[in-house]
């Protein structure tokens, strides 16, 4: 597990021969050695070799090469390094700015990433693989203990690249990964390239909590065979297009929501008031002793307050609205009569509803979208109006009527949200 660096603008790195200078190591496992320190009143990461192997020609130019891949990426996303240099104290050692943050890996363990966060640094790691593959550059290695996620801003960075390559380099190229996360071929003995990161990054995203629509291009990262795998480039634009839906059905559900949820905020009033209308033209105050959502179903009893005449009590039984508001006629009317009307009505509007969510699907334009959900609700408040203005729907009481009403509506949003 490594510290990482950030993107800051390069500063001469005066007084950088390690005299003076305190360092402090960081316990690391390998042949690489990491220091941090202070220049300038922040902070540092020097990356050099361990005493045993600094020496050696192969581990230096190894280290030098990491330098080099390192130096020519500039993404948010990515590792930045500052210089190369050869300290009194560390030896040659690559120059990075130092994070605070914690490791992919360390999160992951502890568990405190939920869903909304997770998505964010799924999004940004793709980005950023793509963005060194676009580079010439693969990593080789990639791994949650290779991704700093920064403790400000939840970014994730990538860095170590201690394994990684280009097709500029014709030596120099270590086969090796992590086995957990390691492709296939790489675990074969092959020197792995892009596709093998596209294996190592889909490892990581399997254990991220993240959207089912990305799990099919999630898991086409795990194809045994490289070709089958898609670009980091595809995987982004696939997420990219999700989130994009998502973002594009906010208004859309969120119109349909106020509407139901401004009739449900009236039925309340209305009840808490002692407005209702029933039978003989009676008027009770009604409580509403029950309000609850379970899977933006709402259900609601509703109660005749205490009344001399046990007929103007029976006139507005319990209600339980989930499907159907079945059973919400008035006394001396017909149920059934009244529900055949409502099904009638349903009949015409969801195709309407329908329409306009396969409409709203092909827009970009957001004030083309609202256009389209306005004229939807124009047409469905015409069908609910010649329903609730029929004689047989007339002449029940209010608080039936009402049920009919918002039940209307609740049925249009679960249609919206594909329920």
């Amino acid at each position: 597990m490594e510290p990482s660096v950030s993107n800051s603008v390069m500063l001469p790195l005066e007084g950088a021969d390690g005299l003076g200078e305190k360092l402090v190591e960081i316990p690391t496992r390998g042949f690489s050695q990491l220091w941090k320190t202070v220049r300038y009143g922040r902070r540092f990461l020097l990356k050099g070799l361990k005493p045993d192997y600094r020496q050696k020609a192969e581990f230096q130019a190894l280290l030098r090469k990491e330098f080099e891949l390192a130096m020519r990426l500039d993404h948010p996303g990515v590792v930045r390094v500052w210089g190369l240099e050869e300290n009194a104290v560390a030896g040659l050692c690559i120059v990075m700015e130092y994070i605070e943050g914690d490791t992919l890996k360390s999160l992951m363990d502890q568990g405190v990433a939920d869903e909304a966060v997770c998505r964010g640094i799924a999004l940004r790691l793709v980005d950023a693989v793509a963005y060194i593959h676009e580079s010439g550059v693969s990593h080789r290695d990639l791994k949650p203990d290779n991704v700093m996620v920064a403790r400000r801003d939840r970014r994730p960075v990538l860095i170590d690249f201690g394994l990684g390559d280009s097709d500029d380099y014709v030596i120099l190229k270590p086969s090796s990964a992590t086995r957990s996360y390691g492709a296939p071929e790489q675990l074969d003995g092959s020197q792995g390239d892009e596709r093998s990161d596209i294996y190592s990054l889909g490892r990581i995203l399997t254990e991220l909590s993240l959207p089912a629509e990305w799990s099919g291009v999630i898991g086409r990262c795990l194809a045994a065979e490289p070709s089958e795998r898609p670009t980091a480039a595809e995987i982004l634009a696939v997420m990219r297009e999700s989130r994009q839906r998502r973002r594009k059905w906010i208004p859309y559900a969120a119109g349909t929501a106020i509407a139901v949820a401004g009739l449900l905020t009236s039925f309340l009033i209305r009840r808490e008031a002692g407005i209702s209308d029933v039978a003989g033209g009676a008027a009770v105050r009604d409580t509403v002793v029950e309000v609850r959502t379970v899977h933006d179903t709402v259900h609601d009893t509703v109660y005749v307050a205490a009344s001399e005449d046990a007929s103007v009590r029976a006139a507005v039984p319990p209600v339980s609205v989930q499907t159907s508001p079945a059973a919400a006629g008035g006394a001396g009317s017909s149920s059934g009569g009244v529900d055949a009307l409502y099904e009638a009505m349903w009949a015409e509007a969801r195709p309407i509803v329908v329409s306009c969510k396969k409409e709203y699907e092909a827009v970009t334009d957001v004030m083309e979208g609202m256009a389209l959900i306005e004229a939807r609700d124009k047409k469905l408040r015409a069908l609910l109006d010649r329903f609730m203005s029929s004689p047989e729907v007339a002449s029940l009481p209010q608080s039936a009527r009402d049920k009919y009403e918002y039940a209307f509506w609740f049925k249009v949003a679960q249609v919206v949200s594909g329920q």
